[in-house]
Order: structure tokens, then C-alpha cells, then sequence
């Protein structure tokens, strides 16, 4: 591993993102969809809140802090682990009586990693094993940790709220 980075596809990303459960005992690593949805609620409810008061259409345009993340199947955390997930909503409200906004949005999310061939965790699989030696690569000098990033695909929703 030369350290370059490495930029995974659109429907990787897609499939990963979409786990609702991870393979961790603890509450602060939350999974995508979660981390996904509590984007577009935070970015509808703010556009709904300035239309309001306008009573003029809006654009909103919300994104997260990095957040920490992970997912269930094994690909996924064996080549991720616990990641970095950042989502962007731009949201277009136009005004109207409550619970009748017409809305339309673009949602996008980002993840990013640095991978360190992280040996903290013996699964006792093969894949494991390899982290293991690439470790010991790492520690001789032999491979480089690297970054791992990319999107997903741009997703729209139009709808009253």
C-alpha cells in the first residue's frame, strides 16, 4: 500500500450507507440513515421556520459536522471500521398553511476514513489476517495508512410537510 488515496464508488457507498445497525457495543457510533435522516428533518424544519416568516419561497442549505459512523456487514467493517459521515441538504420551501409547505430537496452524504490497518479488533477471519500483516507492513515501513472517501448518489424528495 503506497498511501495513495482511494475513492470508493458511488454504489458502495450507496449499499453501506444504507445499514441501519453496526457491529458496536456503544452509543456515541450512530449508523448512516440516522445520521442521513436527522439532516433532512433538521434542514426541512428550518426552511419550513423561514418560510414563515417571509411568507416568501426559500432555499435552505444544511450540512453536518463529520459524525462518527459504522455499519453490520462484514465488508463494510472490515474495510471501513467506524467512519466519518457528513450529509448536505438544500431544501426549497414555499409557503403555505402547516403541515401543507410544499418542499423539494437534494440530499447528499460524504464518508471519509483514514485506514490504519487497525489490529484492535481479532475477528479471526481471513480479512482479519490480512489487516494483521499489512500492519506489520505498516510498522516496517513496507505500507503507508491512506485515505478512503467518496459520495453517494444525490437523492430527491419533493412532497408537502
Amino acid at each position: 500500500m503506497t498511501g495513495d488515496d482511494y475513492v470508493l464508488d458511488e454504489s458502495t457507498i450507496e449499499n453501506w450507507i444504507s445499514e441501519d445497525r453496526h457491529a458496536y457495543n456503544n452509543p456515541a457510533i450512530s449508523t448512516c440513515p440516522a445520521a442521513i435522516s436527522a439532516n433532512k428533518e433538521a434542514a426541512i424544519s428550518r426552511a419550513i421556520a423561514e418560510v414563515d416568516k417571509t411568507q416568501s419561497p426559500v432555499k435552505v442549505i444544511l450540512s453536518t459536522d463529520w459524525v462518527i459512523v459504522a455499519g453490520i456487514s462484514n465488508d463494510h467493517v472490515q474495510s471501513l471500521g467506524r467512519y466519518s459521515l457528513a450529509s448536505t441538504t438544500v431544501v426549497v420551501a414555499h409557503p403555505g398553511a402547516a403541515g401543507s409547505h410544499q418542499i423539494e430537496l437534494r440530499q447528499q452524504s460524504h464518508i471519509c476514513d483514514i485506514y490504519n490497518f487497525h489490529t484492535d479488533d481479532d475477528y479471526g477471519n481471513m480479512a482479519q489476517s490480512a489487516v494483521n500483516t499489512m500492519a506489520q507492513s505498516e510498522e516496517l515501513g513496507l505500507a503507508k495508512s491512506f485515505l478512503v472517501y467518496g459520495s453517494g448518489a444525490v437523492h430527491s424528495w419533493s412532497g408537502s410537510k
